[in-house]
Protein backbone atom coordinates (compact mmCIF):
# COMPACT_ATOMS: atom_id res chain seq x y z
CA UNK A 1 0.00 0.00 0.00
CA UNK A 2 1.04 3.42 -0.83
CA UNK A 3 2.93 5.76 2.05
CA UNK A 4 0.18 8.81 0.74
CA UNK A 5 -2.12 10.13 3.53
CA UNK A 6 -5.35 10.04 3.77
CA UNK A 7 -8.50 11.90 5.23
CA UNK A 8 -11.89 10.49 5.91
CA UNK A 9 -13.19 13.73 6.69
CA UNK A 10 -16.02 15.02 8.27
CA UNK A 11 -17.67 12.23 9.69
CA UNK A 12 -20.55 12.85 11.88
CA UNK A 13 -18.84 10.27 14.35
CA UNK A 14 -15.76 8.58 15.09
CA UNK A 15 -16.36 5.78 17.29
CA UNK A 16 -12.46 4.88 18.78
CA UNK A 17 -13.85 2.64 21.33
CA UNK A 18 -17.42 2.21 23.23
CA UNK A 19 -16.66 5.08 25.77
CA UNK A 20 -14.99 7.33 22.87
CA UNK A 21 -17.06 8.93 20.64
CA UNK A 22 -16.06 12.01 18.73
CA UNK A 23 -18.52 13.84 16.69
CA UNK A 24 -17.48 15.53 13.74
CA UNK A 25 -13.66 14.21 13.56
CA UNK A 26 -11.92 13.21 10.46
CA UNK A 27 -9.20 10.02 10.45
CA UNK A 28 -6.15 10.77 8.63
CA UNK A 29 -4.58 7.28 7.34
CA UNK A 30 -1.45 7.00 6.45
CA UNK A 31 -0.37 3.28 4.31
CA UNK A 32 -1.89 0.84 6.84
CA UNK A 33 -1.98 2.72 10.36
CA UNK A 34 -4.35 5.40 11.78
CA UNK A 35 -2.25 8.68 12.33
CA UNK A 36 -4.75 10.80 13.80
CA UNK A 37 -8.39 11.66 14.49
CA UNK A 38 -9.14 15.11 15.02
CA UNK A 39 -11.31 17.80 13.81
CA UNK A 40 -10.45 18.56 9.72
CA UNK A 41 -9.08 21.62 9.73
CA UNK A 42 -6.68 20.36 12.61
CA UNK A 43 -5.45 17.64 10.64
CA UNK A 44 -5.36 20.18 7.32
CA UNK A 45 -2.83 22.59 9.55
CA UNK A 46 -0.35 19.97 10.76
CA UNK A 47 -0.16 17.28 8.01
CA UNK A 48 0.04 17.19 3.91
CA UNK A 49 -2.78 15.43 3.01
CA UNK A 50 -2.67 13.65 -0.52
CA UNK A 51 -6.26 12.33 -0.77
CA UNK A 52 -10.02 13.18 0.75
CA UNK A 53 -13.05 11.49 1.20
CA UNK A 54 -15.81 13.17 2.38
CA UNK A 55 -17.75 11.17 5.02
CA UNK A 56 -20.35 13.75 6.11
CA UNK A 57 -23.40 11.72 7.57
CA UNK A 58 -21.20 8.85 8.31
CA UNK A 59 -19.76 6.65 10.98
CA UNK A 60 -16.24 5.60 11.53
CA UNK A 61 -14.76 2.99 12.99
CA UNK A 62 -11.08 3.06 12.84
CA UNK A 63 -8.95 -0.33 12.65
CA UNK A 64 -12.70 -2.22 13.03
CA UNK A 65 -12.37 -4.23 10.12
CA UNK A 66 -14.87 -6.91 10.55
CA UNK A 67 -17.88 -5.96 12.44
CA UNK A 68 -19.72 -9.04 11.99
CA UNK A 69 -18.05 -12.69 12.59
CA UNK A 70 -19.13 -16.01 13.55
CA UNK A 71 -16.55 -16.95 15.50
CA UNK A 72 -17.03 -20.57 15.01
CA UNK A 73 -16.39 -20.51 11.29
CA UNK A 74 -13.16 -19.77 11.95
CA UNK A 75 -12.74 -23.24 12.73
CA UNK A 76 -13.97 -24.46 9.48
CA UNK A 77 -11.74 -21.91 7.25
CA UNK A 78 -11.26 -23.84 3.78
CA UNK A 79 -13.91 -26.66 4.89
CA UNK A 80 -16.82 -27.60 2.55
CA UNK A 81 -16.63 -24.51 -0.32
CA UNK A 82 -17.81 -27.41 -2.69
CA UNK A 83 -21.36 -27.84 -0.66
CA UNK A 84 -24.14 -26.01 -1.71
CA UNK A 85 -24.59 -23.58 1.05
CA UNK A 86 -27.36 -25.63 2.64
CA UNK A 87 -25.72 -28.61 2.73
CA UNK A 88 -22.52 -26.34 3.96
CA UNK A 89 -24.98 -26.15 6.68
CA UNK A 90 -26.66 -28.89 7.66
CA UNK A 91 -23.41 -30.65 7.44
CA UNK A 92 -20.65 -28.78 9.50
CA UNK A 93 -21.54 -25.27 10.22
CA UNK A 94 -24.32 -26.36 12.54
CA UNK A 95 -22.96 -29.48 13.70
CA UNK A 96 -19.68 -27.49 14.64
CA UNK A 97 -21.47 -24.85 16.34
CA UNK A 98 -23.31 -27.42 18.61
CA UNK A 99 -19.57 -29.38 18.94
CA UNK A 100 -18.18 -25.94 20.52
CA UNK A 101 -20.72 -25.12 22.42
CA UNK A 102 -20.44 -28.33 24.66
CA UNK A 103 -16.97 -27.81 24.72
CA UNK A 104 -16.65 -24.31 25.97
CA UNK A 105 -15.94 -21.40 24.05
CA UNK A 106 -12.64 -19.91 25.43
CA UNK A 107 -10.70 -21.93 23.06
CA UNK A 108 -12.33 -20.96 19.27
CA UNK A 109 -12.23 -17.08 20.93
CA UNK A 110 -9.11 -17.63 21.80
CA UNK A 111 -8.47 -18.61 18.06
CA UNK A 112 -10.71 -16.06 16.46
CA UNK A 113 -8.77 -13.10 17.90
CA UNK A 114 -5.49 -14.54 16.72
CA UNK A 115 -7.18 -14.88 13.57
CA UNK A 116 -8.38 -11.21 13.38
CA UNK A 117 -5.10 -10.01 14.76
CA UNK A 118 -3.49 -12.47 11.91
CA UNK A 119 -5.50 -10.67 9.36
CA UNK A 120 -5.33 -7.28 10.54
CA UNK A 121 -1.61 -6.76 10.35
Amino acid sequence: MSDKTLVLRDADYVIQEATTIKENHSVLIKGHRVLDVAPYEELKANYTIDEERDCTGQAILPGLVNTHTHIHETMMRGLGHDFPFHQWCDRLVFPAAEAMEEEGDELYYALAQLAAMENAA
